[in-house]
C-alpha cells in the first residue's frame, strides 16, 4: 500500500513539472531585459502602455482595442504573428465623451486603429499571452 502511494505521488510531481514546462516554464524567468513576452511578463505589470510599446517594440498599426463595454477601453491586443497573441490590460477608460468632444481632425486621427492613445498613459494591470497557437499561454496580474 505504502509502495503503491509513493509510486502515486512520484507520478504527480512527475507529471506537474511536465507541464509547467510545456506551459510556459524556461530557465531565466522573469529575465526583465529580454522582448520576449513569455521572460518579460511580469515585469510589464506597473509599466504604462507606452512603455511596453517602446520596451516591446510592438507595431502600433497591428493593435486592436479591448472595449467591455463598447466606448470604454480595457485594453489592446496585439498578435506578433497569426500563432501568437498578446493582450494587455488597464483600468476601465471611457472614452464615448473624449470621442464625442474631440474635433473632425482629432477623431480621424484616433480612429480606428490609434484609440489605443486614450489609454497609453495607463499602467498595466494584467497580461495575457498566448503562444504556438494555445500550446502555451498564461495570465499575469498586479497583486498574484
Amino acid at each position: 500500500m505504502k509502495f503503491s502511494i509513493a509510486i502515486l505521488s512520484f507520478s504527480l510531481i512527475c507529471l506537474f513539472n511536465a507541464c509547467h514546462n510545456a506551459r510556459g516554464g524556461n530557465d531565466v524567468y522573469p529575465d526583465c531585459s529580454s522582448t520576449d513576452i513569455e521572460k518579460v511578463d511580469t515585469c510589464l505589470l506597473g509599466l504604462t502602455v507606452r512603455q511596453v510599446i517602446e520596451k516591446l517594440k510592438l507595431d502600433t498599426l497591428k493593435f486592436s482595442t479591448i472595449q467591455e463595454p463598447i466606448a470604454v477601453l480595457r485594453g489592446i491586443s496585439y498578435m506578433p504573428d497569426s500563432l501568437s497573441l498578446i493582450e494587455l490590460f488597464v483600468e476601465r477608460t471611457p472614452i464615448k465623451a473624449r470621442l464625442d468632444s474631440a474635433n473632425i481632425a482629432q477623431r480621424d486621427s484616433v480612429w480606428p486603429k490609434h484609440l489605443y492613445r486614450f489609454i497609453e498613459d495607463k499602467p498595466i494591470l494584467t497580461v495575457r499571452w498566448i503562444k504556438d497557437n494555445g500550446r502555451r499561454e498564461k495570465v499575469v496580474s498586479k497583486g498574484n
